[in-house]
């Protein structure tokens, strides 16, 4: 975790943003003022959590904290 922004510039990524150190884009944990689009395939990237979960994890975290995001991406479609 690299960024911390209590007021983030876009409405779009809820009450709080938490930047994470990826080199090839700018992405992190943020909350979201659309609670229907978490766990939906609306993210370019970004892990969405409902505004009051992420407020909660907010102060709990320092720069510098270790992020590890595991598990398989999902298929949408299959060709045959």
């Amino acid at each position: 975790m690299v960024e911390k922004d209590p007021n983030p510039w876009w409405e779009v990524l809820g009450s709080r943003w938490i930047g994470l150190n990826i080199p090839y884009g700018s992405y992190g944990i943020h909350g979201t003022n659309a609670d229907w689009s978490i766990g939906g395939y609306v993210s370019n990237g970004c892990i969405r959590m409902h505004n009051w979960h992420v407020e909660t994890i907010y102060p709990l975290v320092v720069i510098g904290t270790p992020v590890t995001i595991s598990g398989a991406y999902p298929v949408r479609y299959r060709w045959s």
